[in-house]
C-alpha cells in the first residue's frame, strides 16, 4: 500500500463528521487504491459490507446523474446563435439556441451512450 493510500485511510478513520457521502466516497477511493477486494477492505477497516455496498450503489447512481459539460455560444448573428456542448466521452453537441430543451436533452442522452473521437 502506498503512502497516499495509508494517509487517506488514516484520515478516514479519524474523521469525526457524520458518515455521509464524503466519508463513503473517500472509502470507495481508498478501497480502489488498496488493491483489496471490497470484502477484504471492509474487514480490514471494520466496515459493514452491507453498508459499504449500499453506499457504493448510492454514490454510483448520484454520479450517473451528473454530466459535466462546458457550454459555449459561437459568435454569430442573433438568429444563428449556436450552443456547443462538449461531452466527457468526446462527443460535441451543437444546437441552435432556439432548439427546445427536450430535443437538446434527447441528443445529449443519445450521444452519452456512444463513444466519440475528438
Amino acid at each position: 500500500m502506498n503512502d497516499l493510500t495509508q494517509s487517506s485511510i488514516k484520515s478516514i478513520r479519524t474523521d469525526k463528521r457524520s458518515k455521509g457521502p464524503e466519508y463513503w466516497q473517500a472509502h470507495m477511493e481508498a478501497m480502489k487504491q488498496s488493491g483489496l477486494s471490497k470484502t477484504a477492505y471492509c474487514k480490514q477497516n471494520n466496515l459493514s459490507t452491507v453498508t459499504f455496498f449500499k453506499w457504493e450503489k448510492k454514490l454510483a447512481k448520484a454520479s450517473a446523474l451528473f454530466i459535466p459539460a462546458r457550454l459555449e455560444t459561437a459568435p454569430a448573428l442573433p438568429s444563428k446563435e449556436i450552443i456547443r456542448i462538449d461531452l466527457p466521452n468526446g462527443c460535441v453537441v451543437s444546437l441552435p439556441v432556439s432548439c427546445s430543451p427536450t430535443v437538446g436533452l434527447h441528443w445529449i442522452d443519445t450521444l452519452m451512450r456512444v463513444s466519440c473521437s475528438n
